[in-house]
């Protein structure tokens, strides 16, 4: 998880993906519970307010704005939106800018959407 409080949205972190194959494609976002998780050491996961993030999904040549209210997100998987691709390389950038106190990056996953064919390295006849 990388976090960063609000600014001029001149830090990013960036997401990047390899799809297996072009198609429809379901974006979800992590947004981390805050609470005390047990382990080795006792580890509080505690962050400021979050706000509207200023999310960019880069595809297919083109720079779609997305739209993600960590205000009113769940803690756990979030989706952000279904899209199409004729490519398989996909990158997500979120900056610093936000109308919260912070902006939280921890984790991405595409799901693929009825329509899109994968397939995986476990099947027969893989290589």
């Amino acid at each position: 998880m990388a976090g960063t409080r609000s600014g001029d949205g001149s830090e990013v972190a960036v997401f990047t993906a390899e799809l297996p194959a072009p198609g429809q494609w379901q974006l979800d976002f992590h947004v981390p519970i805050r609470q005390p998780t047990l382990g080795p050491e006792f580890i509080l996961i505690s962050y400021g307010t979050l706000g509207a993030f200023d999310m960019t999904l880069v595809a297919d040549g083109e720079t779609t704005r997305v739209d993600f209210d960590g205000a009113g997100a769940d803690p756990g998987w979030n989706k952000i939106g279904e899209f199409e691709f004729t490519t398989t390389e996909v990158r997500l950038e979120i900056s610093s800018r936000t109308d919260g106190e912070m902006v939280i990056a921890d984790a991405i996953r595409w799901i693929p959407l009825e329509g899109t064919v994968t397939i995986g390295l476990d099947e027969p006849g893989d290589s």
